[in-house]
């Protein structure tokens, strides 16, 4: 896996995209699903996104005054962006009525045909091929967090507390894995 140290393209500082990187980002969705409901349980909606917004704007500070990716920074900017996402989209996921089941397999089956487009985009202008790709990764938020939600009230019904630990579980290792990556490719290009 080839992860992106300098400023190669336009939207520089993301890592490649890979099946490692949805894994990543739908890892941190569910996460921030879970994260965003255990915390609006116990400190209140508005004091959730209030502090995911502020830990969100810091880290994003971090991240863009870096001089390349660095997954240290951009995967925690991307969790708590969605924590502070599921606080905003608890209501409208709430006030449409719509089941988890076929909420996960409407955004999954948008967000697949989203990311085919996207890896298909190669020779089309920039601009196509960026908007694409934030669009899948757009996408990754709601099928992240119908699962969570699924998994936390539907069936399953393991509560927000359980979810926040298995996602958090779930995202702790890819992050090692990443890092090791990023570390490793850094090692190569200094030896070469």
């Amino acid at each position: 896996m080839t992860i992106t140290t300098t400023n190669k393209f336009d939207y520089s500082k993301v890592p490649a995209v890979t099946g490692v990187f949805w894994l990543a980002k739908l890892i941190t969705t569910g996460m921030g699903e879970s994260v965003s409901d255990a915390l609006s349980s116990i400190i209140s909606k508005p004091a959730t996104l209030l502090v995911s917004v502020v830990a969100f704007l810091i880290l994003l500070t971090m991240q863009l005054r870096s001089d390349r990716y660095r997954p240290q920074f951009y995967w925690p900017t991307v969790a708590t962006l969605a924590i502070a996402g599921t606080a905003l989209a608890d209501e409208t996921h709430d006030a449409l009525g719509i089941g988890y089941p076929i909420s996960v397999a409407i955004y999954l089956i948008a967000m697949i045909a989203t990311m085919v487009v996207s890896m298909g985009a190669n020779g089309f202008s920039k601009k196509f091929e960026v908007a694409t790709f934030w669009f899948a990764y757009i996408l990754t938020r709601p099928v992240g967090a119908s699962i969570a939600d699924y998994c936390g009230y539907g069936t399953p019904n393991l509560g927000n507390e359980v979810m926040s630990v298995v996602w958090i579980a779930l995202f702790i290792p890819v992050m090692i894995y990443l890092g090791v990556k990023f570390h490793q490719q850094l090692v190569a290009e200094k030896a070469a």
